[in-house]
This record gives C-alpha cells, structure tokens and sequence, in this order.
C-alpha cells in the first residue's frame, strides 16, 4: 500500500505541468481539511484516500497535464477499498 501512496504523491508531484502555482497553493487545503477531521482510523483506505481525492480534485481544477492519470490512480485506490471488488480482495485489505 505504501508504495501506491509513494506512486501516487510522486506523481501529482513530480509532473505537474501547467499551473504548478494553482496546485502548490491549493494542496495545503487538502493538508488543512485533513487536520480539521478527528480521524480515529489511519488506514490506507482512511486517511490515503482521502488525501488522494483531494489531490486529484486539485489537478483537475487547476487543470494540469496529469490530471488523466490522477484520476485513474484515484479509480484504483477507490476499488482497493470497496469491499467485495476484485482488487479489495486480491490485496485483502481489511
């Protein structure tokens, strides 16, 4: 699991192109509505999935050019952690 929020961080990231100032900016919300948030649970499919859609949410409203692929890893990290979905049950997330 850690290796998709690695996969995933590096390339929001790492290849930002178009407005990287938008996204700079805008990801500490996603920083600050975490903190806001009394998590109990710190599980991948808590706490990572939400930063992850958050994330993603900001690439695609500061339209940059890895916003397609933000979206597939955020498509993959929510079928991870929908029970019964073939990948939730290959990784056996629990």
């Amino acid at each position: 699991m850690k290796w998709l929020a690695f996969f995933a961080f590096g390339a929001l990231c790492g290849l930002a192109n178009g407005d990287t100032q938008c996204f700079t900016e805008r990801s500490l919300e996603c920083n600050r509505q975490l903190q806001n948030e009394f998590l109990f649970d710190f599980s991948f499919c808590s706490l990572q999935k939400r930063l992850i859609g958050c994330l993603t949410k900001l690439a695609i409203d500061c339209d940059l050019k890895f916003k397609s692929l933000a979206e597939k890893v955020d498509s993959i990290v929510e079928e991870i952690c929908t029970e019964g979905s073939k990948l939730h049950e290959g990784i056996l997330i629990k």
